[in-house]
């Protein structure tokens, strides 16, 4: 497995890289789209994996949606 992905409301997003950043966790992606806002951290050394936090947009919202009606 090379990495876990967390889904975080957008409100939340900006809180929650912080606390991953004040930890000590390098940076190794960021992505900004339309439907959500990513960022990858180095957290192999505690937990043997990558890590990616998603910030979902209501446009992402809008496409989940979509995908689970079908």
């Amino acid at each position: 497995m090379q990495h876990i992905a967390y889904s975080i409301p957008i409100a939340e997003f900006d809180k929650v890289v912080s606390e991953f950043a004040d930890k000590g966790y390098p940076t190794v992606a960021t992505y900004n789209a339309p439907i959500a806002k990513i960022v990858f951290f180095d957290t192999c050394k505690d937990i043997g994996i990558m890590t990616e936090l998603m910030g979902i947009t209501k446009e992402g919202e809008l496409q989940v949606e979509k995908m689970k009606a079908g």
